[in-house]
């Protein structure tokens, strides 16, 4: 494990950043989205679980892939 300032100083702040990335960029595709008007039938209330549960699914993936390094 590393120093608990290399945790607080490097991990953390590029944790912090990896998510906002990842949150601006969800973000960016459902306004582009809605720009286009696209929406396949779905309400608006759809449309912000189908992002969530993507965002979560990306959470997910993000922390898999940190702790399971071949």
């Amino acid at each position: 494990d590393a120093p608990i300032p290399v945790i607080a100083l490097v991990w953390g702040p590029m944790a912090a950043y990896s998510g906002l990335i990842a949150g601006a960029t969800i973000a960016n595709i459902a306004a582009w989205l809605a720009q286009l008007e696209w929406s396949w039938g779905l309400s608006e209330t759809t449309w912000t679980i189908v992002m969530i549960s993507v965002a979560g699914l990306l959470n997910l993936v993000m922390i898999y892939t940190r702790y399971n390094k071949p």
